[in-house]
């Protein structure tokens, strides 16, 4: 009976960490790292590689392992009817709100089209967007690069979607 309420109270103590612990995700490619993270729970590595497009590398408490989607296995193909499945769409609303939900921390981006006098033009417009958390610079070295940092929480993404089923129908 104490290890059984042990257990669950492990396991709701878990559930409200996720809830509550931030989600940092990152886009550097000047390290070339792509991640996302619960820290202490979760992180999600995104691995370019030469043979295959990306791998996906997980690590849940400590423990990693790595996805290949692009790996293909030999399947017996059965030949089944296929049945016609209707495609979800997200609404408008919902996808906005839920990036109103995330927060920029950082984003820093470097950009040179090729094309000078093209440039030129997005100088003033690069400019304006400034701000303390946004800078967008023009460069003529021919480097792109973006250093981009968000962060939420997941009761937050869980507000936005209850929100949206409750009062959307």
């Amino acid at each position: 009976m104490i290890s059984l309420l042990i257990l669950t109270s492990i396991v709701i103590f878990l559930l409200l960490g996720v809830l509550f612990v931030p989600i940092n995700i990152v886009v550097d490619t000047n390290k070339k790292k792509y991640y996302m993270s619960l820290p202490g729970y979760l992180r999600i590595d995104l691995l370019l590689g030469a043979p295959e497009p990306f791998k996906i590398k997980l690590r849940v408490f400590f423990i990693s392992f790595f996805i290949e989607p692009f790996k293909r296995e030999k399947k017996i193909d059965v030949s089944k009817p296929k049945e016609n499945k209707k495609k979800v769409k997200a609404p408008l609303s919902l996808i906005f709100n839920l990036i109103k939900s995330i927060k920029l921390k950082y984003c820093y981006a470097n950009i040179d089209t090729g094309n000078f006098p093209l440039n030129a033009q997005l100088i003033p417009a690069a400019q304006l967007i400034r701000g303390p958390n946004l800078s967008v610079n023009i460069n003529f070295e021919n480097t792109n690069s973006l250093n981009l940092r968000l962060k939420t929480r997941g009761i937050k993404l869980l507000t936005v979607l209850i929100k949206h089923k409750l009062f959307n129908k």
